[in-house]
């Protein structure tokens, strides 16, 4: 089973080691809601892709969780287009890449320059349809919450989301 979790950085905290007491999960509302500046113009956490033998992402690779997200729909829309698709993190000079396999595995990479830090593997079709939730999931959440952060782009990121759901259906 795949599981994807989102994870935002406490306010006012400087990160001293790998240690998610420092980041709030996505799945506690209220004290996203308590916590975080909702006029905020970026959101630093990360996103945990894992199942039981892989882990893609996760807290080592914090950065800003929003930007990832939209760096995510980008390369599954790529995916759907291509069968591979990339994107840069916001404040760290890395790469997040994806590619289907022939023998359709999501293969994930995290590279800096030409530099492989972090790869994974998936079954594709179980990884794609938990990255699409967990973005519904991220981003429905944070429109919720209300974040300003997407007061514009609403409509327009549940649209994608909605056609990467349809694609993936057939």
């Amino acid at each position: 089973m795949i599981i994807v979790e989102s994870y935002f950085l406490k306010p006012n905290t400087v990160v001293k080691s790998l240690s998610s007491e420092y980041f709030i999960s996505l799945d506690q509302t209220e004290q996203l809601q308590k916590q975080l500046n909702l006029r905020q113009p970026v959101y630093p956490g990360y996103i945990s892709l894992h199942d039981e033998h892989h882990q893609a992402l996760g807290l080592e690779y914090h950065d800003s969780v929003d930007g990832l997200w939209l760096g995510i729909l980008s390369i599954l829309e790529s995916l759907a287009e291509k069968g591979h698709g990339y994107a840069g993190f916001t404040y760290q000079s890395l790469i997040l890449q994806m590619k289907i396999s022939e023998e359709g595995m999501l293969m994930t990479e995290i590279l800096f320059k030409d530099s492989v830090q972090q790869r994974a593997e998936f079954p594709g079709r179980e990884a794609v349809r938990g990255l699409i939730a967990g973005a519904e999931i991220f981003f429905e959440t944070v429109f919720s919450l209300p974040l300003q952060l997407f007061e514009f782009e609403k409509e327009e990121i549940r649209n994608r989301v909605h056609k990467l759901k349809e694609l993936t259906a057939k």
